[in-house]
């Protein structure tokens, strides 16, 4: 996972290109996997700011990171809440 997060930032930083969707999902779901639902959030809120729309894979993989974590399996709702309200 550690690489994974070393190539993200070298992607950004060093060769000036800015993630898509799809790279920004996959990041999500490696968190999801790592259960680190904070850093799923972090990702997720930066993809958002980089002017980028989530699609429905991306929402349920932020989902999921959500339920690994007991204290933040609530908010796991409010993404779905927000996906439905996106039509997605």
């Amino acid at each position: 996972l550690e690489k994974a997060w070393e190539e993200f930032h070298s992607i950004r930083t060093w060769k000036l290109i800015q993630p898509d969707e799809v790279l920004f999902t996959v990041m999500i779901k490696a968190c999801a996997q790592a259960s680190e639902p904070e850093r799923a959030m972090n990702i997720f809120e930066d993809m958002r700011t980089s002017g980028l729309y989530p699609t429905d894979l991306t929402y349920g993989e932020l989902i999921h990171a959500m339920a690994t974590s007991a204290d933040l399996a609530h908010k796991a709702f409010d993404f779905y809440r927000q996906m439905q309200a996106e039509d997605l």
